[in-house]
């Protein structure tokens, strides 16, 4: 019984081995496979599988009685029976082949259709704004052209500047909101340009401020471009306390005004 089993399932473990070997595709050679701790390529595999089918093959036909074995030779060249302590190395030496060539044929199987795709990150891309000039630090007018780059802005969101006084601690958002500009055909990546104004014309001169790109959302949006509105027809431009809620800052540049 043994032997019967060991001879099958050694065929078909070499015929495994060759078809695999035939069909591997050129990535799933160079896939890498641990047994034991040992790391393997998958092509390797299958020539252990075709190796312990060989193997297997010999021994199962080493331990067949001759009457099993009969392949039209005459007697005298079949093999004599074994002795019951030899036939029983044999039934063991079959059982760990048998054991062993289905955990490599399995494994190389598995890898010759090929592991499960890794899924892919369905993180949304990484927005990011800043400003190129004018440098931190730098010495500025009342008038300052802003300007800089952006990448995956969202569609919903508006770019605007906004000064920070920081004599009195107010922001103060300017005209807006800013056109983005495409540099690489549809890639949302780009540049800007705007105009930022320091204090007043007569007022402001050598103070601190912090020139901040803002996106906003919607109602933000909406927050900002009503402050304007009142401004312009009230002539008065009070600053606000806080940015407000749905705004997020970024790349702060400190300049000073010196004239």
């Amino acid at each position: 019984m043994y032997a019967v089993a060991g001879l099958v399932i050694a065929i078909a473990l070499i015929l495994i081995g060759i078809v695999g070997l035939w069909l591997v595709p050129p990535a799933a050679g160079n896939i890498d496979f641990s047994i034991l701790g040992a790391t393997l390529k998958s092509n390797v595999i299958g020539f252990a599988v075709i190796l312990v089918g060989v193997v297997l093959f010999i021994a199962s036909f080493n331990l067949a009685p001759s009457a099993e074995l009969d392949t039209g030779l005459n007697a005298t060249q079949k093999n004599a029976p074994q002795q019951d302590g030899s036939a029983h190395r044999w039934e063991a030496i079959i059982i760990i082949l048998i054991v062993a060539g289905l955990v490599l044929s399995g494994a190389f199987i598995f890898l010759v259709h090929g592991p499960a795709p890794t899924p892919t990150s369905t993180s949304p891309p990484v927005e990011a704004l800043s400003i190129m000039s004018p440098s931190a630090n730098s010495s500025q007018g009342y008038a300052v052209n802003v300007s800089g780059t952006w990448q995956n802005v969202p569609s919903n969101q508006s770019l605007w500047l906004v000064v920070r006084a920081r004599t009195v601690n107010l922001f103060y958002p300017q005209l807006g909101p800013i056109t983005l500009l495409y540099t690489q055909g549809d890639k949302p990546v780009g540049t800007w340009s705007g105009l930022a104004y320091l204090g007043q014309p007569t007022v402001g001169v050598n103070e601190t401020y912090d020139i901040i790109a803002v996106l906003a959302n919607s109602t933000a949006n909406t927050t900002f471009s009503n402050y304007l509105t009142h401004g312009a027809a009230s002539q008065n431009y009070p600053g606000l306390n806080r940015l407000p809620a749905g705004t997020q800052e970024w790349s702060p540049v400190a300049v000073t005004r010196t004239k």
